[in-house]
């Protein structure tokens, strides 16, 4: 009897020495993990990609100007021009070869009232000519009341249809249109991958304003690089109270690079 209670306590003592080390083997993964998700956004991170993350959440947080539409409602242009930040800012004009979007005459106005650096920018389609198109914006947006070079909007889901040969001659001629009644060559935007892929290199001259998304900067396919960098479509300005564009210059590149006159 004695003999069977004390195999029994000594049977006890090791389960009970196996449920410690299980526990203690949890214990550690769970602080090896809780160091992991603290750390992971600052030494860890610094340590595995050299201070990567670092440079991106400062970029989050940098703008130089903005671009904005209808999508941001009724702005509020008193509070957005004392956001000393902004040095620069486009509004959408017009698409195509009929719409006018809905806000602009609106943003023009009350941009330059305020003393704004703005410019105004076409989003190109394929579903009308270019001399249309470019009558279209003509009439709109007038001279007088640009302070930046007219801006071209190109994206995939505008240019349906057209072939790379149809897509960078029709742009040209648009650039052409836009060089004869402003004085200056337009500033090319388009997605980052778009661009490389459909417009590089034959427009790397022109000053380029590229959209990418995931924090890296922006490279040019060829011989050239870009001038301002749209890092984010999820920033919030004092004056807007949707999300905006996010835009900063690149390196080398000023708001003189943009002004039409100098």
């Amino acid at each position: 009897m004695a003999h069977r209670h004390h195999h029994h306590h000594h049977r006890h003592s090791r389960r009970k020495k196996a449920f410690g080390w299980l526990l203690a083997g949890v214990a550690a993964v769970f602080f090896v993990f809780l160091a992991v998700v603290l750390l992971f956004n600052d030494e860890a991170a610094h340590f595995l990609v050299g201070g990567q993350v670092e440079r991106r959440e400062f970029i989050e947080q940098r703008y130089d100007g903005i671009d904005v539409s209808h999508h941001q409602g009724i702005i509020d242009w008193m509070a957005v021009a004392q956001d000393t930040a902004i040095q620069f800012v486009y509004v959408k004009a017009t698409e195509g070869s009929t719409h006018l979007d809905s806000m602009y005459e609106r943003n023009i106005r009350e941009a330059n009232l305020v003393g704004l650096n703005v410019g105004s920018y076409h989003y190109l389609t394929s579903s009308s000519a270019i001399t249309d198109q470019f009558s279209h914006f003509r009439r709109h947006v007038k001279p007088k009341e640009q302070k930046l070079r007219p801006m071209i909007d190109v994206e995939p889901e505008g240019v349906k249809g057209w072939g790379k040969k149809a897509l960078q001659d029709s742009l040209a001629l648009f650039c052409w249109y836009v060089k004869k009644h402003y004085g200056v060559y337009p500033i090319i935007y388009s997605y980052a991958k778009f661009y490389n892929e459909w417009l590089a290199p034959r427009f790397n001259h022109f000053n380029i304003f590229l959209a990418r998304y995931n924090g890296e900067e922006p490279m040019v396919e060829g011989a050239g690089e870009h001038n301002i960098w749209q890092h984010t479509d999820q920033g919030y300005i004092n004056g807007i109270k949707t999300e905006v564009d996010l835009d900063i210059f690149a390196q080398g590149t000023t708001l003189a690079d943009l002004l039409i006159s100098q």
